[in-house]
Parts: structure tokens; C-alpha cells; sequence
């Protein structure tokens, strides 16, 4: 067998140093690739529970229930009327501040 120089094994050592590197690397990409994906079908999952919702609103037992908080949260939160002005009457959702012109 032919004798190969300390310098040819140090290289080669070496690159396989680097192919590591590149591949923890890699794992870490990986890693955080499988974590978006797992955020992505969570928040499809939590859109198709929206989808559903729009079909059960208005809530029963809710009088003037804000249209975002039930639809995005599942929450029937009523929403305030504040001072009307010109002929506008306006509903202030406490909640997530939605405000809704309802023209008298």
C-alpha cells in the first residue's frame, strides 16, 4: 500500500471537519424549518375554526356582539355604543377597539 503523506491525511480530516459543520448547519435549518411548519398548520387549523364561525354569527345571547372577536377568537364580546354623530351611530368594541358606523 503506498504511503500517503500527513499533510494528504490532515486535508482530508479536515473536509470532513467541514462536511460536520455543514450538516449541524444544516440539521439547525432543519429545525427551524419543521417549527414554521408546525405554526403554519396550527394557524390553518385556527382558519378553518374562523370559516366555521361566520356560519354561527350572531351568537345567540348576545346583543350587538363584536363580528372580529367572535369570528378570530370565539368570543361573543358586546360592543358599546358611543356618542352618535350626524345621524351616525357608533359601536366601540372594548376588546379589539373595532369600531362599526351603523347609519340611523
Amino acid at each position: 500500500m503506498p504511503t500517503i503523506s500527513k499533510e494528504f491525511i490532515q486535508e482530508a480530516h479536515g473536509t470532513v471537519d467541514d462536511v460536520r459543520q455543514q450538516d449541524q448547519a444544516l440539521e439547525q435549518e432543519e429545525k427551524k424549518v419543521r417549527e414554521r411548519l408546525n405554526e403554519i398548520e396550527e394557524m390553518r387549523s385556527n382558519f378553518a375554526k374562523v370559516n366555521a364561525r361566520i356560519n354561527s354569527y350572531p351568537p345567540s345571547g348576545c346583543e350587538d356582539p363584536c363580528p372580529r372577536c367572535f369570528i378570530i377568537e370565539g368570543v361573543p364580546r358586546k360592543m358599546k355604543p358611543v356618542t352618535p354623530e350626524n345621524k351616525i351611530d357608533m359601536f366601540r368594541c372594548s376588546h379589539c377597539e373595532l369600531e362599526i358606523e351603523v347609519k340611523a
